[in-house]
Protein backbone atom coordinates (compact mmCIF):
# COMPACT_ATOMS: atom_id res chain seq x y z
CA UNK A 1 0.00 0.00 0.00
CA UNK A 2 1.37 3.37 -0.95
CA UNK A 3 0.15 6.30 1.10
CA UNK A 4 0.93 9.94 0.54
CA UNK A 5 3.54 11.26 2.93
CA UNK A 6 2.14 13.38 5.79
CA UNK A 7 2.80 17.09 5.82
CA UNK A 8 5.39 18.41 8.24
CA UNK A 9 4.70 21.70 9.97
CA UNK A 10 7.86 23.28 11.30
CA UNK A 11 7.80 24.60 14.85
CA UNK A 12 10.25 27.48 15.23
CA UNK A 13 11.80 27.34 18.64
CA UNK A 14 12.74 30.16 20.92
CA UNK A 15 16.18 30.05 22.49
CA UNK A 16 14.70 28.90 25.78
CA UNK A 17 12.80 25.92 24.36
CA UNK A 18 14.65 22.75 23.52
CA UNK A 19 12.94 19.78 21.91
CA UNK A 20 14.79 16.57 22.64
CA UNK A 21 14.66 13.39 20.64
CA UNK A 22 13.73 11.49 23.75
CA UNK A 23 12.47 12.39 27.18
CA UNK A 24 13.95 10.68 30.18
CA UNK A 25 13.35 10.79 33.86
CA UNK A 26 15.82 10.20 36.63
CA UNK A 27 14.84 8.35 39.75
CA UNK A 28 15.14 9.60 43.31
CA UNK A 29 17.43 7.74 45.69
CA UNK A 30 16.05 7.24 49.17
CA UNK A 31 19.07 6.17 51.24
CA UNK A 32 18.64 5.31 54.84
CA UNK A 33 21.46 6.45 57.07
CA UNK A 34 23.51 4.23 59.38
CA UNK A 35 21.48 3.12 62.34
CA UNK A 36 22.69 2.19 65.83
CA UNK A 37 20.60 -0.39 67.65
CA UNK A 38 20.74 -1.57 71.25
CA UNK A 39 20.71 -5.20 72.33
CA UNK A 40 20.69 -6.08 76.00
CA UNK A 41 21.67 -2.54 76.87
CA UNK A 42 24.83 -2.60 74.70
CA UNK A 43 25.16 -0.69 71.43
CA UNK A 44 25.86 -2.80 68.36
CA UNK A 45 28.08 -1.79 65.49
CA UNK A 46 26.48 0.71 63.06
CA UNK A 47 25.02 -0.91 59.96
CA UNK A 48 24.58 0.84 56.61
CA UNK A 49 21.69 -0.24 54.43
CA UNK A 50 21.87 -0.11 50.65
CA UNK A 51 20.01 2.87 49.14
CA UNK A 52 16.52 2.04 47.95
CA UNK A 53 16.22 2.65 44.21
CA UNK A 54 12.70 3.77 43.35
CA UNK A 55 11.35 2.77 39.96
CA UNK A 56 10.77 5.82 37.71
CA UNK A 57 7.13 6.73 37.15
CA UNK A 58 6.61 6.92 33.39
CA UNK A 59 3.44 8.23 31.78
CA UNK A 60 3.61 5.42 29.22
CA UNK A 61 5.64 2.31 29.98
CA UNK A 62 7.68 0.37 27.45
CA UNK A 63 6.06 -2.92 26.45
CA UNK A 64 7.55 -6.34 25.88
CA UNK A 65 7.94 -6.97 22.16
CA UNK A 66 8.76 -10.63 22.66
CA UNK A 67 11.20 -12.49 20.47
CA UNK A 68 12.32 -10.74 17.27
CA UNK A 69 10.45 -11.82 14.19
CA UNK A 70 9.99 -10.71 10.59
CA UNK A 71 7.02 -8.59 9.53
CA UNK A 72 6.06 -8.79 5.87
CA UNK A 73 6.11 -5.47 4.01
CA UNK A 74 2.59 -4.21 3.50
CA UNK A 75 1.32 -5.68 6.79
CA UNK A 76 -1.24 -4.06 9.09
CA UNK A 77 -0.72 -4.55 12.82
CA UNK A 78 -2.64 -3.45 15.90
CA UNK A 79 -1.76 -0.43 18.03
CA UNK A 80 0.79 -1.64 20.57
CA UNK A 81 1.95 -4.58 18.44
CA UNK A 82 5.51 -4.49 17.05
CA UNK A 83 6.63 -4.73 13.45
CA UNK A 84 10.11 -6.15 12.84
CA UNK A 85 11.91 -4.48 9.97
CA UNK A 86 15.38 -3.87 8.58
CA UNK A 87 16.43 -0.24 8.42
CA UNK A 88 19.76 1.49 7.80
CA UNK A 89 22.09 3.63 9.88
CA UNK A 90 25.25 5.37 8.68
CA UNK A 91 28.05 5.63 11.26
CA UNK A 92 30.04 8.84 11.40
CA UNK A 93 32.85 8.96 8.82
CA UNK A 94 31.51 5.80 7.17
CA UNK A 95 31.15 5.49 3.40
CA UNK A 96 28.01 3.38 3.49
CA UNK A 97 25.02 2.62 5.69
CA UNK A 98 24.73 -0.65 7.58
CA UNK A 99 21.60 -2.75 7.97
CA UNK A 100 20.02 -2.71 11.41
CA UNK A 101 17.19 -4.92 12.61
CA UNK A 102 14.61 -3.03 14.68
CA UNK A 103 11.24 -3.66 16.26
CA UNK A 104 9.01 -0.60 16.23
CA UNK A 105 5.50 0.21 17.28
CA UNK A 106 2.95 2.94 17.89
CA UNK A 107 2.01 2.04 21.46
CA UNK A 108 -0.29 4.91 22.45
CA UNK A 109 -2.28 7.80 20.91
CA UNK A 110 -3.92 10.49 23.04
CA UNK A 111 -5.55 13.79 22.08
CA UNK A 112 -3.42 16.62 23.45
CA UNK A 113 -3.89 20.29 24.27
CA UNK A 114 -3.18 23.24 22.00
CA UNK A 115 -1.09 24.63 24.85
CA UNK A 116 1.78 22.71 23.24
CA UNK A 117 2.52 25.54 20.84
CA UNK A 118 1.47 28.44 23.05
CA UNK A 119 4.12 31.13 22.83
CA UNK A 120 5.84 29.78 19.72
CA UNK A 121 6.77 32.36 17.11
CA UNK A 122 4.62 30.61 14.51
CA UNK A 123 1.73 29.79 16.85
CA UNK A 124 -0.76 31.18 14.34
CA UNK A 125 0.14 28.41 11.85
CA UNK A 126 -1.48 25.86 14.18
CA UNK A 127 -4.91 27.55 14.34
CA UNK A 128 -7.61 24.94 13.81
CA UNK A 129 -5.31 21.97 14.46
CA UNK A 130 -5.61 19.45 17.28
CA UNK A 131 -2.43 17.75 18.51
CA UNK A 132 -2.33 13.99 18.98
CA UNK A 133 0.39 12.60 21.22
CA UNK A 134 1.91 9.48 19.69
CA UNK A 135 4.15 7.34 21.89
CA UNK A 136 6.55 5.29 19.80
CA UNK A 137 8.77 2.42 20.91
CA UNK A 138 11.84 0.99 19.19
CA UNK A 139 13.83 -2.12 20.14
CA UNK A 140 17.24 -2.94 18.65
CA UNK A 141 17.66 -6.64 19.54
CA UNK A 142 21.18 -6.91 18.14
CA UNK A 143 22.34 -3.63 19.66
CA UNK A 144 23.51 -0.56 17.78
CA UNK A 145 26.24 -0.47 15.13
CA UNK A 146 29.66 0.62 16.26
CA UNK A 147 29.87 4.39 16.48
CA UNK A 148 26.32 4.93 17.76
CA UNK A 149 25.51 5.76 21.37
CA UNK A 150 21.83 6.34 20.64
CA UNK A 151 19.70 5.30 17.66
CA UNK A 152 18.31 7.42 14.88
CA UNK A 153 14.78 6.06 14.95
CA UNK A 154 12.81 5.78 11.69
CA UNK A 155 9.54 7.65 11.47
CA UNK A 156 6.07 6.34 12.21
CA UNK A 157 3.89 8.95 10.51
CA UNK A 158 0.39 9.82 11.82
CA UNK A 159 -2.69 8.59 9.95
CA UNK A 160 -6.32 9.72 10.03
CA UNK A 161 -9.31 7.37 10.29
CA UNK A 162 -9.67 7.19 6.51
CA UNK A 163 -6.04 6.12 6.11
CA UNK A 164 -4.80 9.44 4.77
CA UNK A 165 -1.67 11.07 6.16
CA UNK A 166 -1.99 13.70 8.87
CA UNK A 167 0.39 16.57 9.54
CA UNK A 168 3.01 16.41 12.25
CA UNK A 169 5.36 18.74 14.07
CA UNK A 170 8.93 18.72 12.85
CA UNK A 171 11.23 20.45 15.31
CA UNK A 172 13.44 23.17 13.89
CA UNK A 173 16.20 24.98 15.68
CA UNK A 174 18.29 27.60 13.92
CA UNK A 175 16.72 26.50 10.64
CA UNK A 176 17.96 22.91 10.80
CA UNK A 177 15.39 20.09 10.77
CA UNK A 178 15.98 17.78 13.73
CA UNK A 179 13.18 15.28 13.29
CA UNK A 180 10.20 14.32 15.41
CA UNK A 181 9.33 16.62 18.28
CA UNK A 182 9.19 15.24 21.79
CA UNK A 183 6.97 18.01 23.15
CA UNK A 184 4.18 15.87 24.57
CA UNK A 185 4.91 16.83 28.15
CA UNK A 186 5.22 13.15 29.02
CA UNK A 187 7.83 11.53 31.21
CA UNK A 188 9.19 8.61 29.17
CA UNK A 189 12.17 6.34 29.59
CA UNK A 190 13.93 7.63 26.47
CA UNK A 191 16.89 5.49 25.38
CA UNK A 192 17.83 2.56 27.63
CA UNK A 193 21.19 1.11 26.51
CA UNK A 194 20.76 -1.90 28.79
CA UNK A 195 17.69 -3.14 26.93
CA UNK A 196 18.41 -1.37 23.61
CA UNK A 197 14.94 0.17 23.87
CA UNK A 198 13.84 3.70 22.96
CA UNK A 199 10.49 5.24 23.94
CA UNK A 200 9.77 8.68 22.46
CA UNK A 201 6.78 10.87 21.73
CA UNK A 202 5.86 12.53 18.43
CA UNK A 203 3.05 15.01 17.78
CA UNK A 204 0.57 14.40 14.99
CA UNK A 205 -1.72 17.25 13.87
CA UNK A 206 -5.19 17.16 12.41
CA UNK A 207 -7.88 19.58 11.33
CA UNK A 208 -9.99 16.75 9.89
CA UNK A 209 -10.77 14.30 12.68
CA UNK A 210 -8.65 12.24 15.05
CA UNK A 211 -5.29 10.64 14.40
CA UNK A 212 -5.95 6.92 14.84
CA UNK A 213 -2.97 5.12 13.37
CA UNK A 214 0.57 5.22 12.06
CA UNK A 215 2.58 4.44 8.94
CA UNK A 216 6.13 3.19 8.43
CA UNK A 217 7.59 3.55 4.95
CA UNK A 218 11.30 3.48 5.72
CA UNK A 219 11.55 7.27 5.63
CA UNK A 220 12.94 9.60 8.29
CA UNK A 221 10.99 12.40 9.96
CA UNK A 222 12.97 15.04 8.10
CA UNK A 223 12.99 13.24 4.75
CA UNK A 224 11.60 15.09 1.76
CA UNK A 225 10.89 12.26 -0.69
CA UNK A 226 8.78 9.21 0.06
CA UNK A 227 9.46 5.84 -1.52
CA UNK A 228 13.26 5.86 -1.52
CA UNK A 229 13.26 2.71 0.60
CA UNK A 230 13.27 -0.17 -1.91
CA UNK A 231 11.08 -2.37 0.30
CA UNK A 232 8.76 -0.36 2.54
CA UNK A 233 8.40 2.68 0.28
CA UNK A 234 5.96 0.72 -1.91
CA UNK A 235 4.66 -1.61 0.82
CA UNK A 236 4.03 0.45 3.95
CA UNK A 237 3.47 -1.12 7.35
CA UNK A 238 0.40 0.31 9.11
CA UNK A 239 -0.79 0.50 12.72
CA UNK A 240 -4.56 0.71 13.04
Amino acid sequence: MRTSRPLAIAALLSAGLVLAGCSGSGSDDSPEGAETTATGGAESEPTTEEPTQEAPAYDVEAIDFGEPGETAPGSTVAIGEPAWVVTHMTPADADAAVEVRVGLSLIDITEGSADIWAGWENEDEFAGFTPYLMVLQYVYPDGLPEGFDEPKAPAIFPLLEDGSGASFIEAQNFGMGTGASDVCGYTLQGWDPETNTLVVCAVGLSDAGPVTGGLFNGDSWSGFVQGLDPVYGEANILWQ
